[in-house]
């Protein structure tokens, strides 16, 4: 079973049931790329700059990429929260927690404002236009949070980009939806929890398998020889019984007669 959902996990189950299963109950976690740790460095450098004023040494890497979104971040300081919890804003009636910080955060005489730092290779090629922050799965999971507990009519949605390949750059792309807007969509999202919580009851080759995604970002799944080649989903011919026990015979697993 799984304590807690998150936009990851959540937009992770949309593209590939049989992945969201290793990694979320299996617990057969992905280890981080070079560039999510990139991307961690840049996101504390910020935090860093909004909680304590530490200006970024542009003498780095990440000090000088993160430099290039400060100004699109909230000069008011007054409202500011940083690496707000969703623990703090609870929702009610869901089967499931949602689990997640919100980077920037601003309320402020009525005005509410989610902002989400996203590192990037290429901007132009990866970052998302207005329309997609409309239906964002994590800018839903958090508006409607933050809704929960504050009577607004509407939430103002943002994305800073920081572009780590040169010509290094950042723009910020932003959306305001009506109050009304976010809770349809959040209806949405909880249809696809509703499935999770149902899959993790089944056993893995009750999920579904995307091969669209097996080479997503021109990466190879890490999970694509167990998913194509484990005994319990054999693509294509099915192997003889013969077949089958020398594969457990070689992976020191007992069969019931002697291989030869």
């Amino acid at each position: 079973m799984i304590s807690h959902v998150s936009a990851t996990s959540i937009e992770l189950f949309l593209n590939c049931e049989i992945k969201w299963y290793y990694t979320y109950i299996l617990k057969q976690r992905t280890p981080p790329t070079a560039a999510m740790q990139v991307g961690t460095r840049i996101h504390t450098i910020l935090e860093e700059y909004l909680l304590e004023n530490k200006e970024p040494d542009l003498k780095t890497k990440e000090g000088f990429i993160a430099s290039l979104g400060i100004p699109f971040l909230p000069e008011n300081k007054s409202g500011l929260e940083v690496e707000a919890p969703l623990t703090k804003y609870p929702l009610k009636d869901t089967p499931i927690a949602f689990k997640g910080f919100i980077d920037v955060l601003l309320i402020s005489n009525g005005f509410v404002h989610i902002i989400d730092h996203k590192t990037t290779s290429n901007i132009k090629k990866w970052a998302k236009t207005e329309k997609d922050l409309e239906d964002n799965t994590q800018l839903i999971i958090y508006a409607r949070h933050i809704l929960e507990h504050f009577q607004v009519s509407s939430i103002k949605l943002s994305h800073i980009y920081y572009q780590t390949k040169p010509p290094h750059e950042s723009c910020i792309r932003s959306v305001t939806l009506k109050r009304e807007a976010v809770f349809e969509k959040f209806e949405v999202i909880m249809e696809t929890v509703h499935a999770m919580l149902k899959a993790c009851t089944q056993p893995i080759h009750a999920a579904s398998k995307n091969t669209s995604f097996c080479f997503a970002y021109g990466k190879r799944c890490t999970h694509y020889n167990n998913c194509h080649y484990s005994l319990n989903r054999i693509e294509g011919t099915p192997m003889s019984k013969k077949q089958i026990d020398i594969v457990r015979y070689l992976r020191g697993e007992e069969v019931k007669e002697e291989v030869k």
